[in-house]
């Protein structure tokens, strides 16, 4: 994790034009908005913090969330831009169970597991990493199933 101070003076550097925090620690991420170059672009990498991260000047998100349920995560960033809160709110209640119950419960395997119930190619994981236990990949199923994604 980088010290506010330091990301600050990272964003004066012309090369540097954006920045993605996927710390989980939204508190980090309002200081980094505090003392970031308004030039340099903030993207929020926890899908479960992305309508707080909009609040707080994020241009948007890199989620992983986002692999199989990007029209969600995009309804979010579209809602809110469009200054439809309550809209951006209910979609991001949505979006953050399928973030906790796949992402952050199994990682790149669950996500993989998400695209492939939903009729895209996640395929195997790489070694050392194993496919998903068939009662984790019903939770999965059931997490997908919930928020109304089904394979296309």
């Amino acid at each position: 994790t980088l010290d506010a101070g330091l990301v600050g003076e990272l964003t004066r550097h012309p090369n540097i034009v954006g920045l993605k925090d996927s710390s989980g620690d939204i508190k980090r991420f309002a200081e980094y908005t505090d003392v970031c170059e308004r030039s340099c672009c903030l993207f929020v990498g926890n899908g479960t913090l992305l309508y707080t991260a909009l609040e707080l000047g994020a241009v948007g998100g890199i989620l992983a969330v986002a692999d199989f349920a990007a029209g969600l995560a995009a309804e979010v960033v579209r809602r809110f831009r469009a200054g439809d809160t309550q809209g951006a709110g209910r979609a991001q209640e949505q979006l953050t169970p399928l973030h906790k119950e796949i992402v952050a419960s199994y990682g790149a395997v669950g996500v993989k597991a998400a695209l492939d119930h939903l009729g895209w190619s996640g395929g195997v994981p790489r070694a050392p990493l194993q496919p998903l236990a068939a009662k984790d990949l019903r939770k999965v199923t059931a997490a997908l199933d919930g928020a109304g994604l089904s394979a296309a």
